[in-house]
């Protein structure tokens, strides 16, 4: 079980992968966290625009390198209620604002720290 700020998710493996399902797997919340983060930068540069964005859909797909394991491609689809120039600019504008894929497009300094459970 995770928490982030006050709010509980379960996150699980598929059961091909030993788990129980009981919850999205890791990569699929990585996913998720891509068309959120980049989904709500679109909609912060449509206001800041005057524009108005409606019924916004972002499909996120990858490819994995199961080699090394990693995703290796992100591609994301999106479909919406407005001008297609319009959401083409407002896309390339909101790259400068999304967290996730800023830092996804960087490299990201790892570590952890064991800690005496009791």
């Amino acid at each position: 079980m995770l928490m982030s700020r006050n709010h509980h998710l379960t996150t699980d493996q598929a059961s091909e992968y030993g788990g129980e399902d009981l919850g999205p797997m890791a990569s699929e919340l990585l996913l998720s966290a891509i068309a959120s983060c980049f989904g709500q930068s679109m909609l912060y540069v449509a206001s800041r625009m005057r524009r108005q964005i409606s019924e916004l859909c972002l499909d996120v797909e990858s490819e994995k390198d199961a080699e090394h394991f990693r995703i290796s491609e992100v591609s994301v689809s999106i479909r919406a209620k407005c001008d297609p120039d319009v959401l083409r600019k407002v896309a390339d504008m909101a790259k400068k604002y999304c967290f996730v894929t800023n830092s996804l497009s960087a490299d990201i300094r790892f570590s952890y720290v064991i800690r005496d459970a009791g």
